[in-house]
């Protein structure tokens, strides 16, 4: 197993008590793992700390399930869940960010083709809105995908579901 997947099964057991850590907390637990501190640390003394930060660039990228990178209280925490929301709450975002790259030029479209844009346009503002409601719930559910409790109504703009229960 390469020292990046052992990295990541320990992050696993790490941050399975819900609560996220810095990087500089992660290190610190990281090699006080006998096993990982031969790997993370060179005989001569040099710490391998590119091996956890480029863990924590692939989590910014929404490239590795489960986990995800949230800022609190001034700082940047890595948290892990299984929460299905929050794959969802990924998905979603990652959607609508690569459909905004995507500019169309209307005047060079039919008619008909200009309905289809303007549907898929409507659709992707509905998706937006959601997306709001989404984020709600992903941070109402604990690390399990269960209830935890309602902190505050999510806000949505422009929405006639907006705050319904």
């Amino acid at each position: 197993m390469s020292t990046t997947t052992e990295v990541k099964v320990a992050l696993k057991g790490i941050l399975s008590d819900g609560k996220g850590r810095t990087h500089g907390e992660l290190w610190k637990e990281l090699i006080s793992i006998d096993k990982l501190k031969r790997q993370l640390v060179k005989f001569d003394g040099t710490e391998r700390k590119g091996v956890l930060s480029g863990i924590f660039t692939r989590v910014q990228q929404g490239k590795e399930e489960g986990f995800r990178i949230v800022k609190k209280d001034g700082k940047t925490l890595m948290v892990y869940s299984i929460n299905k929301a929050d794959i969802l709450l990924k998905l979603t975002d990652g959607y609508l960010k690569d459909v905004s790259l995507v500019k169309l030029k209307k005047d060079e479209l039919s008619v008909t083709d200009k309905k289809v844009v303007e549907k898929f346009q409507t659709a992707c503002n509905e998706l937006a809105k959601i997306k709001v409601e989404l984020k709600f719930l992903v941070d109402s559910l604990d690390k399990n995908g269960k209830i935890e409790e309602y902190k505050t109504e999510p806000v949505v703009k422009d929405s006639k579901q907006a705050n319904k229960k």
